[in-house]
């Protein structure tokens, strides 16, 4: 080694220790960070947190240690932001209100304990995605690494994500590597299981029978599998002296399910749980239910029977993402048995129906009968309507009625649309004007496409179907 070459090593190793002895003795310096955040920064001023002159977060000892932030009760639902802090891995998001949706991606991905506790929220989004394999086998993949997840009480009712999320890492849930508790009817943390109560005796027994498979005791888990004939049984319940619908919701919203039908029909009025229609579901038909826990039509797209009738609580029927509802053709639409309809018939806390954003809808039947908060419903998309019931609607609900352009045509000649109402809503201008525009009065009959009166009146007792033909 020549003494240039023995020169240019001393000198990189002089200034290597040059370089250790600076990190030794000078401490890190964090430059000022803003928070963009209105809404944390101001819970930040309430925690004690330090800004400086130009409204940035100081980056002293405390922020810089801040490993665990409180944010419960203060309602906040913007959660960009915590990133400013180097060291912060847990959250404590409680009674903030949230439901009913919590969306994880919108944390740091260096957060992995969270507590949501006291919030009403079913769905958990950007946890985990899922593949399912044409042979039916799942590839779970998890979004973000989770240490502690405190649910609320509601969250027994997930089971798309949590379900799946437990089984991913039961291991780690069960030796305590992943602390995942739920919370109890009484607010009480317990343990995380896929173990679900049913609390009435005769709903419990009609589950267990037609669903045997899901039943570990007298419990649903939820992390079992229906077995090939009762993935696909049907839930009729009709008229059984039940207390409480609790329960339920572990069959109708599992993801494995695939009956096609959900019947409950009450002799009185019980509380369901929040039922959020499945895929594979094409008929719904509830008569007088509590529903305001809430029907979740976001996923139903298979849906084509809708029978709402003496339901409270229902607020809004959307069928806007739906991809099959009106969507056949004459054949289809116009047969009793699968042609598309909606009948919400006194349904007290009903404000909107939505029906699929497309250019064109035909459909069986429409009944809307006894609506008293309905503030507008938009039919202007059917161009073909078997039968068409309207019943007393509230003078400020808005009627766009249907452009008919097609008719049923089974046999050789088309069949007209069978129109019914009560005599509010014949006295109506916008009504007029569709009878008008389909039906010849002066000489009774149909014009083409047309309208007809029927011998069939209104369904809710609570109005009366007029003549109309003869005023």
């Amino acid at each position: 080694m020549n003494k240039i070459t023995i020169f240019f090593v001393m000198a990189l190793v002089a200034l290597g220790l040059n370089f250790t002895a600076c990190d030794k003795d000078d401490p890190i310096k964090f430059e000022d960070v803003e928070v963009k955040n209105a809404e944390l920064k101001a819970v930040l001023v309430k925690q004690g947190f330090t800004f400086n002159a130009a409204g940035q977060l100081v980056l002293d000892e405390k922020a810089q240690n801040t490993i665990k932030l409180d944010l419960s009760g203060t309602k906040i639902s913007d959660l960009s932001g915590l990133d400013v802090f180097p060291k912060l891995i847990e959250v404590d998001l409680s009674d903030n209100g949230y439901g009913s949706a919590f969306d994880f991606s919108l944390l740091p991905s260096q957060i992995t304990a969270i507590d949501l506790t006291g919030n009403n929220i079913y769905e958990f989004d950007k946890l985990i995605t899922v593949k399912i394999e044409e042979n039916g086998d799942e590839s779970i993949t998890p979004l973000r690494s989770i240490t502690k997840l405190y649910l609320p009480e509601t969250a027994k009712d997930n089971i798309d994500v949590l379900m799946r999320f437990y089984r991913e890492n039961k291991s780690k849930i069960e030796d305590g590597t992943i602390d995942m508790k739920m919370a109890d009817d009484k607010g009480t943390l317990q343990k995380y299981t896929t173990l679900r109560n049913i609390p009435d005796q005769g709903l419990r027994a009609y589950l267990k029978e037609t669903f045997s498979d899901m039943f570990t005791g007298d419990q649903i888990d939820i992390n079992k599998r229906f077995g090939n004939a009762q993935k696909t049984s049907i839930v009729n319940i009709a008229f059984m002296s039940v207390s409480s619908f609790e329960g339920l919701q572990y069959i109708t919203n599992h993801p494995y399910w695939e009956g096609m039908g959900i019947g409950i029909l009450s002799s009185e009025k019980v509380k369901t749980p929040r039922i959020k229609i499945g895929k594979h579901t094409t008929t719904i038909y509830f008569s007088n239910l509590d529903a305001s826990a809430g029907i979740d039509f976001s996923e139903a797209d298979m849906l084509k029977f809708i029978h709402l009738e003496g339901i409270d609580g229902i607020e809004s029927i959307d069928l806007g993402a739906s991809p099959i509802w009106g969507q056949g053709n004459t054949d289809i639409e116009g047969d009793n048995s699968i042609g598309s309809r909606v009948n919400a018939i006194d349904c007290p806390s009903l404000k909107e129906i939505i029906l699929p954003a497309k250019d064109k809808l035909y459909a069986y039947q429409m009944d809307l009968e006894c609506l008293p908060a309905l503030e507008s419903i938009d039919l202007s998309k059917i161009q073909m309507l078997y039968g068409f019931f309207m019943g007393d609607l509230p003078t400020k609900c808005k009627i766009t009625y249907p452009n008919l352009t097609d008719n049923y045509q089974p046999w050789d000649e088309p069949l007209p649309t069978y129109f019914v109402c009560s005599e509010s809503t014949y006295n109506r201008s916008e009504t007029t004007a569709f009878i008008n525009k389909y039906y010849d009065k002066a000489n009774k009959v149909s014009k083409s496409p047309g309208i007809v009166p029927t011998f069939q009146g209104l369904n809710c007792p609570k109005n009366t179907a007029i003549e109309w033909e003869n005023k």
